[in-house]
């Protein structure tokens, strides 16, 4: 085996160019947008999944019950 001189040999392989170009095409896109927008629309999923989600029995909401505290992200059970 022969090994690589420093810094090369600590290298992990490849960059993930594709993920950076992507991220960089995402970031370009929500300031395209506006944040503000993103989150109203965030919003009004929230506003209208959260009452279907109390609906359904068995099922438990996990955090805020303030949809104005909630994210996009809604933790649940089912059980």
């Amino acid at each position: 085996a022969s090994w690589k001189e420093l810094p090369w040999k600590f290298e992990a392989g490849t960059p993930n160019m594709a993920g950076a170009i992507g991220l960089a095409a995402a970031v370009d896109y929500f300031e395209k947008i506006g944040m503000d927008a993103i989150e109203a629309h965030e919003q009004e999923l929230i506003a209208y999944v959260y009452p279907k989600l109390q609906a359904i029995e068995g099922l438990t909401i996990y955090g805020s019950q303030d949809l104005s505290q909630r994210s996009g992200v809604i933790a649940f059970n089912l059980g």
